[in-house]
């Protein structure tokens, strides 16, 4: 009956030492140094140009907004906007807050990629538009 008892403990042991090298893995310490990997992209500029909200504006005026079809800044009619917040006073405020946006998918070109598969992959011809 002891060695019955003896291999039960050893094997929750075994169990709770598994179990600690799994959560080391899964959680890891900030003084491990992987804590300043982590990249916040709320901070950045260009998340106000990705805001899908709708933007009402007052008739007078222009204002500038990113269209994340084109990935470029356009002047659009009407100021004093709220709703949303892809406005900017100026073309040249977007273009130097949006610049720097993540790119329309459609928009990248063609990338070969490594090895030789020979996968069907599918892409969108930025020349052709098809």
């Amino acid at each position: 009956m002891r060695a019955v008892f003896c291999f039960i403990n050893l094997e929750v042991a075994w169990m709770f030492v598994g179990l600690y090298c799994l959560a080391g893995m899964v959680s890891p310490s900030s003084s491990d140094g992987n804590s300043d990997e982590l990249k916040y992209y709320e901070d950045e500029p260009w998340v106000f140009c990705l805001d899908p909200d709708t933007v009402t504006c007052l008739e007078n005026g222009t204002h500038a907004s990113y269209n994340r079809s084109t990935g470029m800044c356009e002047l659009r009619n009407g100021s004093d906007c709220g709703g949303g917040e892809n406005h900017f006073p100026s073309i040249q405020e977007c273009n130097s807050s949006c610049n720097s946006a993540p790119k329309p998918p459609c928009s990248l070109e063609l990338n070969e990629g490594l090895g030789k598969a020979y996968i069907p992959r599918w892409f969108f011809n930025t020349s052709s538009a098809s």
